[in-house]
């Protein structure tokens, strides 16, 4: 299916940018192409795999006490319970029963939860992963069809206690908090954006070992996701935001790698609220541990962004794909990874071609989401190893069409723009640079972890 894509799918433009970054100049070429209409549908396809739910054996049914509750504890109910921003709790039966048809068709979307990574493609290795099974969605799916049975109380798991989004999850309490200026969020507003600048409160340059954002204790249940990112002296961004989202617990970096704040900068708070019935006030922090002043350790954490940006041609009514290409001038370890795009945005595929061999590798693909944008976390044993000279080839899609629910007008051509309206196609690395023998000794360690999987 997906070599039919590539064949019809004719290159209208082949242009190139230049962008900096840790690596020097960087050259990344952008390719657009366009699928119609009647391409939407493979597109979907690729995005959404399809899950063979397998019929449990007769007189097996699973029941919502002993099979379903445990799944939710595991992979919902950290979002979906009082005082948070989702529209509905899943604690209990009489909470999840109403709702047991559509959960079955998010769960089999892959809507929910919301993670996005294709789980056909690359690793799956992730700290923060939060996908379901085919194993949990065939359990699942065969409890909704079998009517949805509640089964015996005394098969329900004690319930699970949460940690308070609002408390901090770091190793000790933070050296450095930045709180936002509180901003009001009117109730009945619906969904709503903010932009607040803080200045950042240092004197001198410190080392960062471990951040978190988190909202403040009266506004956990309408913070739906928020961004704190650096603005340097200069006006420039650093590239990589403080990412938050329900449940998203701290940021700490391995031993002797850490980033640097300068004195000068300022942090600005992109926020995003889901707003109740009645005006709430927000005061969202960023908390940072520091490493011992005048201490610089051995890595710093690289923050890249390679972006499709001025180059973006998405026609009305389409379906459009847009090819960069940057080459990797560093030995890097990929630490994270991020999309970014904005309401058009559908997926994003980050794909490695070698130097010397020029053999493939996907690293991932990630299906968009606009509301819910997720920072990728792989293991530490998992993080992919980039030697230099490799191409770094993102592929982006965005859909410009009536089956986007999102776009609010398919019949105009959109490009690039600041505004929600606008289009990006952005992808975000977080990692450390290493010289050739790092590189090397990280390759033999990585070799013979997977020869003793084996």
């Amino acid at each position: 299916m997906k070599k039919s894509v590539r064949q019809v799918a004719a290159a209208s433009r082949n242009t190139t940018s230049e962008q900096k970054g840790s690596f020097g100049i960087m050259t990344y070429t952008i390719v657009r192409r366009s699928f119609g209409l009647t391409w939407l549908a493979v597109l979907v396809a690729l995005a959404l795999p399809t899950i063979q739910a397998q019929t449990s054996p007769a007189g097996s049914s699973p029941t919502f006490a002993k099979d379903v509750a445990p799944i939710l504890q595991n992979n919902c109910q950290q979002c979906h319970r009082p005082n948070q921003s989702t529209p509905m709790s899943l604690l209990t039966y009489q909470e999840v029963r109403p709702y047991a048809r559509a959960i079955r068709t998010k769960i089999l979307s892959r809507e929910m939860p919301p993670w996005g990574v294709d789980p056909t493609v690359g690793t799956q290795a992730f700290e923060n992963k939060m996908a379901l099974t085919d194993a949990e969605i065939t359990t699942i799916t065969d409890w909704v069809e079998a009517g949805a049975p509640f089964g015996e109380a005394a098969d329900l798991p004690a319930p699970r206690e949460f940690a308070e989004d609002h408390v901090w999850s770091l190793p000790g309490e933070p050296d450095l908090v930045v709180a936002s200026t509180p901003h009001l969020v009117k109730g009945g507003s619906g969904q709503t954006w903010a932009e607040v600048f803080v200045d950042l409160p240092i004197t001198e340059e410190r080392w960062v070992k471990a951040y978190q954002s988190k909202p403040g204790k009266d506004d956990v249940e309408i913070v739906h996701h928020m961004m704190a990112t650096v603005i340097l002296p200069d006006g420039e961004d650093d590239g990589f935001g403080f990412h938050y989202t329900p449940g998203k617990p701290a940021t700490v970096y391995q031993d002797d790698a850490g980033f640097l704040l300068r004195p000068g900068s300022q942090i600005r708070f992109d926020l995003h609220f889901d707003a109740k019935e009645h005006d709430i006030v927000a005061k969202p922090q960023l908390g940072l541990i520091l490493y011992p002043k005048g201490y610089e350790p051995k890595h710093q954490v690289d923050r890249l962004n390679f972006a499709s940006l001025s180059e973006l041609d998405i026609p009305a009514g389409e379906v459009t794909r847009h090819d960069g290409y940057a080459l990797m001038r560093e030995n890097f370890r990929v630490m994270t990874f991020m999309s970014h795009f904005h309401e058009l945005g559908k997926r994003q595929c980050l794909e490695l071609i070698y130097p010397d061999t020029g053999e493939t590798e996907m690293l991932n693909c990630a299906d968009f989401d606009f509301y819910w944008q997720t920072v990728f976390r792989y293991e530490k044993d998992a993080q992919p190893l980039i030697p230099k000279g490799t191409i770094l080839h993102t592929i982006n899609y965005h859909d410009n069409s009536l089956a986007n629910r999102l776009n609010r007008d398919p019949k105009n051509w959109t490009g690039f723009g600041q505004r929600s309206t606008d289009e990006m196609a952005i992808a975000m690395f977080e990692g450390v640079k290493l010289t050739d023998e790092e590189f090397q000794q990280a390759r033999e360690e990585r070799l013979r972890q997977l020869e003793a999987q084996d």
